[in-house]
């Protein structure tokens, strides 16, 4: 294992972290293409197609990417100004990128995370106990609450009671990503595994994934059951016990992956310009919908991956031709 995992490394680099972060910007542009079809006839009998399980595979994508963020921010000590240097650019893109109605909240959550960087980066380094409470506390809200909810509507509880109070509607608690603070104990924890070298087996991460992703559909399958409606098993499974544990899955998979020396070169190429994957796969897929594929909300699962891989492509193309023009390279780049 030890070899394992200082052959993925170069010159100091872990290349898994950047195999991690064009997966989890692939798995992006798989969901957001979404022309699929979820054979959704009766939600009292749904039962997941293989479509319908990779839209919940998906949820691992973005909390994978908190994770990595926490692994390279938390492990090094930036000077405060650096930081808000960095606040200050997410800002621009932000506010540029709204202008094409860029959905931004994945950005605004950068925000946060970045803002809170100093008060835990401080927890991190020097308060393990309270690293653990602040990692147990918003595990526990949003992710286990979204998960007890869903267990309490699977067995047809209407309501229960609090601290000896009057009963309370089971309907009445909404699911809530709790202004997407689930990313900060994603973050902390990618910043352990690193700080703490953590390895487990390859099958046992598998196991992680495996459980995180049953967790997921077990979620999707009740609300879509209880509401009458198909449930965005991708996006809206993030705050959830299971993408976290598939989030821990692929990072700890990936961080002691092997890499050919023939694959670092485009591997960090990917990696570095991940983000113009983000900023740009929007706008293409609109393209594509509008103009290309008007009318038509349904495709062979191999051609959403093979689209999903050109619209990945084609993003990573424009981001490289924004980073060559003076002042444009500013909005693709943190």
């Amino acid at each position: 294992m030890k070899q394992q995992i200082q052959s993925c490394q170069f010159d100091g680099r872990n290349y898994g972290i950047d195999i991690m972060k064009i997966l989890s910007a692939f798995m992006v542009v798989f969901y957001h293409f979404g022309h699929r079809k979820y054979e959704f006839f009766e939600a009292c009998n749904y039962v997941p197609n293989i479509n319908y399980i990779l839209q919940t595979l998906v949820a691992f994508s973005i909390p994978l990417f908190f994770m990595v963020n926490g692994a390279l921010l938390l492990n090094k000590t930036y000077d405060n100004l650096l930081i808000l240097k960095k606040i200050g650019k997410l800002l621009l893109i932000i506010v540029v990128w709204k202008v094409v109605c860029f959905p931004s909240w994945f950005l605004k959550t950068l925000v946060i995370l970045y803002v809170l960087y100093p008060l835990l980066k401080k927890i991190f380094d020097n308060f393990p106990k309270i690293l653990v409470m602040v990692i147990l506390c918003f595990i526990i809200f949003p992710d286990l609450y979204n998960m007890i909810i869903s267990i309490l509507r699977f067995c047809s509880v209407e309501s229960i009671n609090i601290f000896g109070g009057g009963g309370y509607k089971v309907e009445s608690f909404p699911r809530t990503g709790f202004f997407t603070l689930y990313a900060i104990p994603l973050f902390l924890i990618g910043g352990i595994c690193v700080k703490k070298k953590w390895k487990i087996k390859s099958w046992q991460s598998i196991i992680l994934i495996a459980i995180g992703l049953i967790e997921c559909l077990f979620e999707a399958v009740v609300i879509t059951r209880t509401t009458g409606e198909l449930f965005d098993s991708g996006n809206g499974n993030f705050p959830t016990i299971g993408a976290f544990l598939m989030a821990v899955g692929f990072f700890l998979l990936l961080y002691q992956v092997k890499i050919k020396e023939s694959w670092k070169l485009p591997i960090l190429f990917l990696g570095k310009n991940v983000l113009s994957v983000y900023l740009f796969h929007s706008i293409l897929i609109h393209v594509i919908n509008r103009f290309i594929l008007p009318g038509i909300d349904t495709l062979p699962l191999f051609l959403n991956l093979i689209i999903s891989i050109l619209i990945y492509l084609s993003s990573l193309g424009i981001g490289v031709i924004f980073s060559r023009i003076p002042y444009l390279k500013e909005l693709v780049k943190i």
